[in-house]
């Protein structure tokens, strides 16, 4: 991308990257990592047209460790949507974020959370 002098990057996060959660540091920090890395790309290479973004996402269908019943339940009725996402959900997103749409888009992090991040 920084030879042809154009590109787009779409980085996968998640929600947890910006909200803590009790055991869940390792994979929070890590998730952090991948908004921080965005956003240093996306000062690094603005001048060579190359747009880096990413997406934090959070409890979408076919998620490892979504399989309890009980687990789904307990988490269902923390998200205000009230249901989990669907993978096809995340699609439109990427499409446009890597198109030249968004071409003055870059550095950010958009979530995909069914409202968590409206939580305080």
């Amino acid at each position: 991308m920084l030879e042809q002098g154009k590109g787009k990057i779409v980085n996968i996060a998640s929600a947890f990257a910006d909200r803590g959660v009790a055991n869940c540091t390792a994979y929070c920090a890590s998730k952090g990592g991948v908004v921080q890395l965005t956003k240093a790309l996306a000062m690094e290479w603005a001048l060579k047209n190359v747009y880096v973004n990413a997406i934090g996402q959070i409890w979408f269908d076919g998620a490892p460790g979504l399989e309890d019943e009980n687990i789904r339940g307990s988490l269902q009725r923390y998200l205000p949507l009230r249901r989990f996402g669907q993978p096809d959900e995340l699609g439109g997103l990427v499409v446009y974020l890597a198109s030249n749409a968004s071409d003055y888009i870059t550095g950010e992090t958009i979530f995909i959370s069914g409202g968590v991040m409206g939580h305080v």
